[in-house]
């Protein structure tokens, strides 16, 4: 968990936006330390009124995570293996 927090500071210092529903992802894939498809990440994300996730829902979450804006160009947060699991990129 460390690593993710260590990656999210520094990610806010070059002017990153992560949304809590984003960081809620990245929890998942780190806590879970392997590759996981979108049914899987879906599978362990809290559902709360706030955030009522759904495939289609992760997918996009994970697609913006792939590139997020910063100071200094994109950086990518996750990625995807051609079998269709996600994995934290860099982390």
């Amino acid at each position: 968990m460390f690593a993710l927090v260590q990656l999210l500071r520094n990610a806010y210092r070059t002017g990153a936006v992560v949304s809590v529903p984003q960081m809620q992802i990245l929890t998942v894939l780190e806590h879970t330390k392997r590759p996981q498809t979108v049914d899987e990440i879906l599978a362990q994300l809290p559902q709360c009124k706030d955030t009522p996730w759904d495939h289609e829902g992760v997918l996009k979450e994970l697609q913006a995570l792939k590139e997020v804006f910063t100071k200094n160009g994109k950086v990518a947060f996750v990625d995807v293996k051609s079998d269709g699991r996600w994995f934290l990129s860099g982390v």
